[in-house]
């Protein structure tokens, strides 16, 4: 599996938990190479992948050596599938090592659902059409990239580990009013926007708070300047130094995703899938493949990008009926029980490995 960094993304928990299960299976192995070290997340997956190596380079964009180096080690042991995580670049020098090697390669690259397409994502479309597999996380991702009515692609769909969620509590004290938002601090989501409907939730409910949970990733500071602009920023509680955000997930009454349409798209949302584990109503962003999650008036709400009128709108209602968003938490749940299930994605990709193997063997 080729990935370029183990950092704390959704795309990162999805390898990781494939790993887990994969260690399961004793006639598989696998080896992880990661071209940007030190990621958050690479302790955690190298407890799971038979091997992790990172793959350095002599500058940034060399992209020689690591095309060396990969197909030195694919020989050496003998790799008889190439699976790789995006983005853009890494499935190009994934698809480069798989025809160096002679063996199959499942393209994993498609975890988003973009409005548009820009240079690193037409090169991810580029490798994908000539790659022996193709496996996105939603439907809206294969269409984003023009690649749906490929007879080689497939939707597999993130599988949630539910022993991440064992001991904690699904419905807080009726006098915790704790709004969760998981997503890191980048362009890609709309904090602001969440942020913006703070005033309106608090006129009537002015004891609510809003945990947002993620990693900085460039827009932490401007998100709590415009919370102290609002007058809100003691509403607001930043946890940003977390690989772990079911506890904070726990004691909030509602799981909120809010992301910006013009810069990105969503595939699966590991955050939905989270929040649903624990039985939260969801409030998302009409964006990429959150329909595909969250049935819309069901388990949650589907608002329009960019509106904090709708975000408020919504988060009030559901504070102010706890038998209704109680009732939204339990579909919510039951969906992601059958439909997000984790030996479900396992056993699917072990599908498509044997196919490869085959293929290839043949």
């Amino acid at each position: 599996m080729l990935i370029g960094n183990l950092d704390a993304g959704g795309k990162e928990r999805q390898l990781i938990a494939l790993l887990k299960g994969l260690k399961e299976r004793k006639h598989i192995s696998t080896i992880v190479a990661v071209m940007n070290p030190n990621g958050l997340r690479e302790s955690e997956a190298s407890q799971f992948a038979n091997s992790l190596i990172n793959v350095s380079r002599m500058f940034e964009f060399d992209l020689l050596s690591p095309v060396i180096k990969l197909v030195r080690l694919g020989r050496r042991e003998n790799i008889q599938v190439i699976h790789t995580w995006g983005s853009g670049i890494w499935d190009l020098v994934g698809l480069m090592v798989a025809k160096f090697c002679r063996v199959p390669i499942l393209h994993g690259g498609i975890r988003l659902s973009p409005s548009r397409l820009d240079f690193s994502n037409r090169l991810t479309k580029w490798s994908a059409q000539k790659a022996d597999a193709i496996v996105a996380n939603s439907q809206s991702g294969l269409q984003a990239f023009g690649l749906a009515a490929d007879p080689r692609s497939r939707v597999i769909y993130n599988g949630v580990d539910m022993s991440r969620f064992e001991g904690l509590e699904e419905y807080p004290p009726e006098k915790h009013k704790n709004l969760c938002m998981v997503a890191n601090f980048s362009n890609k989501k709309d904090h602001i926007s969440l942020v913006a409907a703070m005033p309106v939730i608090l006129t009537s409910f002015p004891d609510a708070r809003l945990l947002l949970v993620g990693h900085n990733a460039g827009t932490l500071d401007a998100v709590k300047a415009y919370a102290s602009e609002i007058g809100v920023e003691s509403h607001v509680e930043y946890i940003t130094d977390t690989l772990h955000p079911e506890p904070y997930i726990a004691k909030s009454r509602i799981g909120i995703l809010s992301t910006n349409e013009t810069v990105h798209g969503e595939g699966t949302a590991n955050a939905l899938l989270e929040y649903m584990a624990l039985s939260k109503p969801v409030v998302v962003s009409d964006n990429g493949g959150n329909r595909e999650v969250v049935k819309d008036g069901e388990s949650g709400f589907v608002i329009k990008p960019g509106s904090p009128e709708e975000i408020g709108k919504h988060v009030n209602y559901l504070l102010a009926d706890a038998v209704r968003a109680q009732e939204m938490g339990r579909v919510g749940k039951a969906i992601l029980i059958e439909k997000f299930n984790m030996e479900k994605m396992i056993n699917a990709y072990v599908e498509i490995y044997q196919a490869l193997e085959n293929q290839d063997s043949g």
